[in-house]
């Protein structure tokens, strides 16, 4: 390995391993913050200034009375935390074989490409659940939304797509790389039989 190239390995392995640590301290974060709004929901209704906001509409914590209010506040914070944690534990495994030095390999590829879909499935949601929470709404399921805001959100909206698009490009990139370094390799074996 030319000296440069393997100082530039150890580096990425040396950050890599601190960032695999960091993504395993997020971890532990969301989940106890998960369990924080799980007791939050679960001993509601609560006086004080707590509240959850779903999509528009804010539900106080002295409105958590009813089980059906309790048990969707649950499943939409189940949700999040999940996704984040898929997001999170995606990244700690590519952090994880990049400490190893495993740094160009077709796992970290599909691990990049999953993260893709996740924050694509972002996107997705982020339209789609102002929409489910104002049908909630008309039923009488969600209290009344918020006061309209006077700001443009279509920007907002496509940054999700746009950054799944990169994603997805840098894995691709790195695919075609991982191809190239796969040939280069195989070319050299053959090369040093051939002499």
């Amino acid at each position: 390995m030319i000296p440069v190239t393997g100082n530039q390995v150890r580096k990425v392995q040396k950050l890599s391993a601190f960032a695999r640590d960091a993504c395993t301290a997020l971890l532990a974060f969301l989940l106890g913050s998960f369990l924080l709004v799980a007791k939050l929901v679960l001993t509601g209704p609560h006086s004080g200034g707590s509240s959850f906001t779903i999509g528009a509409h804010v539900i106080s914590a002295n409105d958590i009375d009813g089980f059906g209010v309790k048990l969707g506040l649950l499943a939409v914070a189940a949700f999040g935390a999940v996704v984040a944690g898929i997001l999170i534990y995606l990244l700690r495994r590519i952090f994880a074989n990049m400490a190893r030095g495993e740094i160009f390999n077709a796992v970290n590829v599909r691990h990049i490409r999953s993260i893709g879909v996740v924050i694509l499935a972002i996107g997705v949601l982020d339209i789609v659940v102002p929409v489910v929470a104002a049908a909630l709404a008309a039923r009488g399921l969600l209290g009344p939304a918020l006061p309209p805001q006077f700001t443009i959100r279509v920007p907002g909206l496509l940054v999700p797509f746009a950054m799944a698009g990169i994603i997805y490009l840098a894995s691709w990139i790195m695919q075609v790389g991982l191809g190239v370094s796969e040939e280069a390799a195989e070319l050299r074996r053959d090369a040093d039989l051939v002499v």
